[in-house]
């Protein structure tokens, strides 16, 4: 039995000084301005760039153009925005990237995704904001586009 106590002793030891260290390093290391684009294509002309503030609305683009869509989320909490049902007839990712837009450890950060319109038609864009492991129905926020594509 006390062989056991004292395993679990040094156990917890060994957990605080590596949460101790990993807080240090996070202390001493200078926070990324900005975070490494996924799926780039360096040079994309984005037609019409929309955000929280469009949620609900309609808008219009011409078939080939790009639309860049700019949402907050606290990634340093667990959230992420997640599309529901993606709509491929119409839209094609052609990139993703997350912007770090404060130096405090544990502000937001803003996630960027540029869609390409590939024909014309009507088609919604719906987005949640959540933590993946506690999933959709404990979602944050929504965010939603009617889009037509001319």
């Amino acid at each position: 039995m006390r062989g056991r106590k004292g395993l679990v002793t040094r156990g917890r030891k060994l957990i605080f000084t590596f949460l101790v260290s990993f807080g240090i390093i996070l202390c001493v290391c200078p926070v990324p301005r900005a975070m490494a684009m996924e799926n780039s294509l360096p040079g994309q002309k984005v037609a019409v760039t929309v955000g929280m503030k469009d949620n609900g609305r309609e808008v219009g683009m011409k078939a080939g153009e790009v639309m860049q869509i700019e949402l907050q989320t606290l990634g340093s909490a667990g959230y992420s925005w997640e599309f529901e049902d993606f709509d491929t007839d119409h839209f094609e990712i052609v990139s993703k990237e997350a912007r770090v837009i404060s130096d405090r450890i544990g502000a937001p950060v803003m996630r960027l995704w540029q869609l390409r319109a590939k024909k014309s038609g009507n088609a919604r864009i719906v987005m949640y904001n959540y933590r993946l492991w506690e999933g959709r129905e404990k979602s944050v926020n929504r965010f939603f586009l009617d889009v037509t594509i001319e």
